[in-house]
């Protein structure tokens, strides 16, 4: 018995030291090639541009204070920032503080911030601008609660690119009496301790949820840096080779080493979803707990479809069911589109492709086309909706919004869309 104990000690010790050493190689191995990640500065060294940020090799460290809120309200706090106040903009409570002045994106490829929005709900994107597309804003998602300064690797990112000439955050609020606290927004020139803390950031970080979530690990911002799967089964893979070599220095293999080193890689990436699930569960309970039905609509991801269509069913649609055609930028299911469909009941829902395929409307018809579907669109002259296949169906116009707009039938076209 005293063997047997001796034994499964001995095979736990030979296990973490061949974990402990292949993340160091690991590690070492990474560091060795991260030179060959660097961004190409030549670009920017062959067009010079008045700047203000800072000299080279220098990070340009910008204070909350230092934002201009365009959007919302804020106060300064020391040198922070507290965005208190939002504007409602279609499907959500929207604030932006900027700061506009000049920098070269190769030169700092990394950003460090520390941003306190600790209610769950809340969602902090940053954003830019830069000279190739001055009227485009870029925009990517933040760790809204990190404990700590966190990193977003900024090179490789669309748009993160020439000379940047203004750089902000952006602060989503479902909830308006949630505020985000802005400390401060580093930018940084390349070091692979920052590589490093960017990975960590990307794969601890939780940015808000989807329909999808459940069942994926995102691990990493834009699809811009390291996925961990890779990573974790790389680890797993050098420490077994690390356990059959010291197995073979010992002259006996030990294969219960090597289920305890896959069980380890499992745990690993389990802990992380579980973290990612465990953030959602904290943010479903702030959404959701001791409201009524109505409340839970309300602060559902669908919020803005919910209200929408409640307004109609209250101001247009009749009371006694009716036939609606639901039109949306997607052909097919789309979650918008589906969940219009369901919160329009018990009206008769058509909810497929741009409307009925044979063009048969009749007079008394609905049409909601929601927002961002560019077939059919109104011939305000008219007063038709015309599709792309040359259908015309005169209606009247019974509301239109940035969310969607809603038609009624006046009557039947005079022919059928083609086939």
């Amino acid at each position: 018995m005293e063997a047997t104990g001796r034994q499964t000690w001995r095979v736990a010790a030979e296990v973490v030291a061949s974990t402990v050493l292949a993340a160091g190689v690991l590690l070492a191995l990474w560091v060795g090639f991260y030179d060959l990640t660097l961004p190409d500065e030549s670009a920017d060294a062959a067009q010079p541009v008045a700047t203000t940020d800072g000299e080279a090799g220098a990070p340009l460290d910008i204070a909350g204070r230092q934002l201009k809120v365009v959007i919302g309200r804020g106060i300064v706090r020391d040198d922070s920032l507290l965005i208190n106040g939002y504007e409602f903009y279609a499907i959500d409570h929207n604030a932006v503080a900027i700061r506009r002045g000049s920098l070269q994106a190769a030169r700092f490829p990394y950003l460090e911030y520390a941003i306190d929005g600790t209610n769950p709900g809340l969602s902090v994107n940053f954003s830019w601008r830069s000279t190739s597309d001055p009227r485009r804003v870029y925009s990517q998602a933040l760790n809204a609660r990190a404990g700590s300064p966190a990193v977003l690797q900024l090179q490789g990112l669309e748009g993160w690119q020439g000379t940047i000439i203004e750089v902000g955050i952006h602060v989503v609020a479902h909830d308006p009496r949630q505020s985000a606290l802005i400390e401060h927004l580093r930018f940084a020139p390349a070091d692979w301790r920052l590589a490093l803390a960017s990975q960590l950031t990307a794969w601890t970080a939780f940015r808000g949820w989807n329909q999808r979530s459940i069942n994926f690990l995102l691990g990493k911002n834009a699809e811009n840096g390291l996925s961990p799967l890779p990573v974790i089964a790389a680890w797993a893979a050098l420490s077994a080779l690390v356990f059959c070599w010291v197995g073979w220095l010992r002259g006996r293999q030990r294969p219960a080493g090597y289920a305890v080193i896959a069980l380890l890689a499992w745990m690993a990436m389990d802990l992380l979803w579980q973290f990612e699930l465990n953030a959602q569960v904290r943010d479903s309970r702030f959404r959701f707990a001791d409201k009524s039905m109505q409340e839970r609509h309300e602060a559902d991801l669908d919020a803005w479809v919910y209200r929408y269509v409640m307004r109609l069913k209250s101001e247009f649609l009749p009371a006694e069911p009716a036939r609606v055609i639901v039109i949306h930028d997607a052909r097919k299911h789309h979650y918008d589109r589906l969940k219009a469909q369901y919160y329009l009941l018990p009206h008769n829902v058509y909810n497929f492709d741009s409307g009925l395929e044979n063009g048969a409307y009749l007079p008394g018809d609905y049409i909601l086309v929601m927002r961002g579907a560019s077939n059919p669109v109104l011939d305000s002259g008219s007063q038709q909706l015309v599709w792309d296949d040359g259908l015309r169906v005169s209606v009247r116009v019974l509301d239109s919004e940035v969310r969607g707009a809603l038609y009624q039938v006046l009557e039947a076209p005079a022919r059928a869309a083609a086939l």
